[in-house]
């Protein structure tokens, strides 16, 4: 699945105004970003706490771990891990998103895996299920062949997440 080209095609993705500046693989660029519809999105099994709550999970449910091809159970798994993990940040970022929509862009690869912006992911999601206004999620959409090459996943957001820590530095 390309969430790009069958996103804008069947309005799953719609495009914005808007651009988020990410450098990757020493480069830096505006990438363009793009409204999501929130059942288009899976979070990353990747990711290194979600890789090992997916772990701690297969230890209690007998080797099995949730399954993506059951996406919206898959999803509701680890959401529940996630608001379980930091309850507190959920929901001071679901209050910030509620009262002021999302401000920053989350970054999504191709085939629907957040790399970046689990909580704000989270967070929109619970509040679609009251108000379908945030039913989408903005974000950039990589277009990057990397969907099994874990490495190369992590890499790509240590990046983002770099230029990310120093953006914030540089202006406060």
């Amino acid at each position: 699945m390309n969430l790009l080209e069958e996103g804008l095609t069947n309005h799953s993705v719609q495009e914005t105004e808007l651009t988020r500046k990410l450098t990757i693989d020493g480069m830096s660029t505006a990438y363009p970003v793009h409204r999501i519809r929130l059942d288009q999105l899976f979070y990353n099994d990747k990711n290194d706490r979600i890789a090992s709550f997916i772990s701690q999970y297969k230890n209690e449910h007998g080797g099995k771990g949730p399954d993506l091809a059951d996406r919206d159970n898959y999803n509701q798994i680890i959401e529940n891990f996630i608001r379980d993990s930091n309850p507190e940040a959920l929901k001071k970022t679901e209050s910030n998103i509620e009262m002021f929509q999302q401000r920053e862009p989350g970054v999504v690869l191709a085939d629907g895996r957040v790399i970046d912006g689990n909580r704000r992911f989270t967070c929109l999601r619970n509040l679609a299920k009251k108000n379908p206004n945030f039913g989408f999620f903005e974000a950039v959409i990589l277009d990057r062949d990397i969907e099994n090459d874990a490495k190369q996943i992590k890499t790509t957001w240590e990046y983002i997440y770099q230029d990310y820590k120093l953006n914030s530095i540089l202006c406060k």
